[in-house]
């Protein structure tokens, strides 16, 4: 069988070298020109989260530690203030971190071994092409993926396209003079201001990549601040603590486009001839740092399946065992939104996490914080999600009880309550 993959971006290319290493005959089309022939501001730049999932993936074809070199790791969130002080929220235990990556070094990467491994790779090259060539479609081809367009307009697939209101736009904090980092560089720096917010992650070179997600429309919005003047205004005032260290606001502006916010679900994703993959299947909005560890997650469980189950059979697995799980880290990741806009700066927020933290340090093994069963295990997202769901009512509950505070733990009294509404919960 000869299996044609639309894409070469990061799905497309790992799902490749799987494949491959199944012992398939690979072809891959992209319809773009070869990244690796293009210089670092061309193509998109904006830096990605590798996490367990995307990990495990990688670790499967003996790439996670090559991978992990061009990684910086974040373990933690710093939330900025708009008076200048900061707060450090850990992302989880001592030693879990999340690691910031360029998308295109990345993709570059796997690019390289696929090509090593046997893959043969067509750029520019459009999809029909491909598709008269081989047996089998595989789309990895994104957001706008055509091979899920064929699907649609044959009736196989159903999709649902939601824009939200906010968009974003890349900015930039250069290295300073000494090719170091201007921010704390172990951390995802994190400026929320209710209705909007700046984000920044490290890159390797000693520079930050920022994006400021906003309102499309409205007082405070991308079209208020349409003018440069404005625009400068707008971060002055906002984030006056980073204004300074982003020098290169002018050619950012000028350069860098507002981009809508987008997620798409759709069903099913097996077609005739052809199946959907990664952000083709499951497109969703950037906040929880999943999209490229969910994409990873199922070219890893793809493989899996493959080693016993006929072709057709794995991707009958693959579709129904995944839909549920992409459905529920899209809703995750919309959640994750307003707390990184707006709850990460609240004070009872910061004291459900807290309490949180504390519960898994003395239940290390029965008290897995949400966003930890999302980042730092493959517990299926689904699941993930119905354990935090629950867990917050047991948080909201322990806090609620008379003369709660921090030191709880010290209060042998209190400590007994506590035991007794979570003996129900770890049953």
């Amino acid at each position: 069988m000869k299996i044609g993959i639309v894409g070469a971006g990061l799905v497309g290319s790992l799902l490749s070298i799987f494949l491959k290493r199944r012992g398939y005959d690979v072809v891959v089309n992209e319809k773009r020109k070869d990244p690796r022939t293009l210089a670092h501001t061309e193509g998109r730049s904006i830096n990605l989260v590798l996490a367990h999932r995307g990990l495990a993936a990688l670790e499967k074809l003996g790439l996670r530690e090559e991978m992990l070199q061009f990684c910086v790791p974040l373990k933690g969130r710093m939330v900025h203030y708009i008076d200048g002080h900061t707060h450090f929220q850990p992302y989880g235990k001592e030693g879990e971190a999340i690691n910031s990556i360029s998308r295109k070094l990345l993709n570059e990467k796997l690019l390289d071994v696929a090509e090593k491994t046997g893959v043969e790779i067509l750029f520019e090259k459009e999809t029909q092409e491909l598709s008269d060539a081989v047996d089998f479609t595989i789309g990895a081809d994104g957001f706008g993926s055509q091979v899920r367009q064929k699907q649609v307009q044959a009736n196989l697939t159903h999709e649902e396209i939601t824009v939200l209101a906010h968009g974003y736009k890349e900015l930039t904090i250069p290295a300073d003079n000494k090719g170091q980092w201007q921010l704390e560089k172990h951390a995802l720096h994190i400026w929320p201001r209710e209705q909007f917010m700046l984000i920044a992650l490290p890159n390797i070179d000693g520079s930050f990549t920022c994006t400021l997600f906003l309102q499309l429309e409205g007082p405070q919005s991308f079209q208020s601040t349409d003018s440069l003047k404005a625009f400068k205004h707008f971060i002055q005032t906002q984030f006056p603590d980073v204004y300074p260290l982003l020098t290169q606001l002018d050619k950012d502006f000028q350069n860098n486009p507002v981009s809508k916010l987008m997620y798409m679900q759709c069903w099913p994703w097996l077609g005739k001839n052809s199946v959907i993959i990664g952000d083709a299947a499951h497109a969703i909005v950037p906040f929880y740092g999943q999209g490229m560890n969910a994409g990873f997650e199922d070219c890893h469980i793809l493989y899996e399946l493959l080693e016993s189950d006929s072709f057709v059979e794995a991707l009958e697995k693959y579709q129904h065992s995944r839909k549920p799980n992409t459905d529920a880290i899209c809703q995750l990741s919309l959640e994750n939104f307003i707390e990184m806009r707006d709850k990460v700066a609240d004070k009872g927020f910061q004291e459900i996490k807290k309490l949180s933290n504390q519960l898994a340090e003395l239940y290390p093994k029965k008290w897995i914080p949400q966003y930890s069963q999302v980042t730092f295990t493959d517990i299926p997202y689904a699941e993930a999600k119905v354990n935090g769901e629950k867990q917050t009512k047991v948080l909201k509950k322990i806090i609620s009880l008379p003369g709660y505070d921090e030191n709880w733990v010290n209060n042998p009294t209190f400590k007994e309550q506590v035991s007794s509404i979570l003996a129900d919960f770890f049953s």
